[in-house]
């Protein structure tokens, strides 16, 4: 009886389903990889690498699998059970051509086996990160800085050539996890964007505690504070250990790389070219990191000592015995391996987007307070005489002055975080809010 229902589901399978073997570049079937189709996550191979993907493919389809080979474990709270984790690494199916297409498996024949090579070459590598605002947001905000980390995703994944991106984001409200977070996010406007240290792994720096700090909202000044690419920007100071180059010693100027400097407009490798580099002198100029390639080659004298892609491989080798919480039997030297660009011969182009089941899982917390204002214009009684006047707000029902801002020339300011019946306060004046004031509430 027993061998009959076998039978019955081994040829039920070979009818209505396609099935996947997932192996590494030794050959070895690889137990516990994930195996995407058109993106899509549909499961993870058993202990002989196997997968049966139902109902049966109908051929087209583009197959990829992942492979987890390390954890590193997170030295701050509030990142997973245990201790949880920081950052995942990969050992992937797919393929980054150098003109920045990304090659899967296509599905010729979808009643044959599909096979799915992992390999170190093909790394990818995902952070995970907490967010931590430290005023009453709104769910429209937190679903605007949703979309924001998603589209920081893609910007990463594009200027690391395919091999990081951000796999899972906390943001919680209110400075809940604010001790936990890598970023924090300020409702003051006037906080310029900036890193308090260098980091690597995303972990703090000694006795620091390090965090990339942005107002996320603020349009007080030309800063960036509103654009995903400052916060790829910030993180690769804390994430990567890379330093600004848009400063420095160099009595030439300042900036990197020459072509991005220099270059006609237009060409793939000026100022908004799709090769343009680096992003830690202008993240809204350039598309790429700095490298030892010629075409993206990192100029001398500024703080960053060395090609940004050669810090970023320092800092994210293979630690070797010991090393993360992942112990998949793989030999503990080169689980995976960085391509940089003097390595591939090629600056790589624009990356396709990434499919669905590769964008970041974002979890949103939002503690709720009655009467929370949406954000408006505040203008302060005494008008211009109260131009750059700090901004101060006195919460009605919970104990804290905190700073919104500081007065424009017209006296106004946007704010935000504000609930009736709280008073907003300067050098000049104290008022009330009111209803006239707060037009909508949460």
């Amino acid at each position: 009886m027993t061998l009959r229902i076998m039978l019955v589901l081994v040829a039920t399978c070979f009818v209505g389903c396609t099935r996947v073997v997932v192996v590494d570049s030794s050959g070895t079937p690889v137990s516990g990889a994930e195996v995407f189709v058109n993106g899509q996550l549909k499961g993870t191979t058993d202990g002989s690498g196997r997968f049966s993907i139902q109902p049966k493919l109908s051929g087209g389809e583009k197959l990829f699998a992942r492979w987890l080979v390390y954890e590193q474990p997170s030295p701050r709270p509030d990142h997973g059970p245990g201790s949880g984790w920081v950052m995942h690494v990969y050992q992937t199916s797919r393929v980054v051509n150098n003109t920045g297409t990304v090659s899967d498996l296509i599905v010729a024949n979808p009643s044959t086996t599909q096979t799915l090579t992992v390999s170190s070459l093909n790394a990818l590598i995902g952070w995970h990160l907490v967010a931590s605002l430290d005023w009453d947001a709104s769910d429209g905000e937190l679903n605007q800085l949703a979309t924001r980390f998603r589209d920081a995703s893609q910007y990463l994944y594009n200027v690391s050539d395919g091999q990081f991106l951000i796999e899972q984001v906390e943001i919680a409200d209110d400075a809940q996890m604010w001790g936990s977070g890598e970023i924090s996010f300020q409702v003051d406007s006037w906080v310029w964007p900036h890193t308090n240290a260098l980091g690597g792994f995303l972990g703090p720096n000694g006795a620091i505690a390090s965090h990339v700090y942005m107002a996320p909202f603020s349009t007080s000044a030309n800063n960036g504070s509103t654009d995903h690419r400052t916060l790829i920007h910030e993180l690769g100071h804390l994430a990567m250990a890379l330093q600004d180059e848009y400063m420095g010693a160099n009595l030439n100027g300042n900036y990197c790389t020459e072509h991005r400097h220099s270059d006609p407009a237009g060409g793939p490798l000026a100022a908004n070219g799709n090769q343009a580099a680096c992003i830690m002198d202008s993240q809204f100029e350039s598309s790429k990191y700095c490298s030892a390639h010629n075409d993206s080659a990192h100029r001398f004298g500024t703080w960053q000592p060395k090609p940004c892609w050669h810090t970023i491989n320092d800092y994210y080798k293979d630690p070797g015995p010991g090393g993360g919480s992942v112990n998949t039997g793989v030999a503990w030297q080169d689980r995976w391996i960085l391509k940089m660009p003097e390595a591939r011969g090629a600056v790589v182009g624009t990356l396709d987007a990434l499919p669905a089941g590769l964008l970041p899982k974002v979890t949103l917390t939002n503690r709720k307070y009655h009467d929370l204002c949406q954000p408006f214009i505040y203008v302060d009684p005494v008008g211009t005489a109260a131009a750059g006047d700090t901004v101060w707000v006195r919460p009605s029902f919970w104990a804290g002055d905190f700073t919104v801002g500081r007065l424009g020339i017209t006296g106004s300011l946007q704010v935000r975080g504000v609930h009736l019946g709280d008073s907003i306060w300067s050098n000049h004046s104290v008022v009330a809010v009111t209803s006239a004031m707060c037009a909508g509430t949460q």
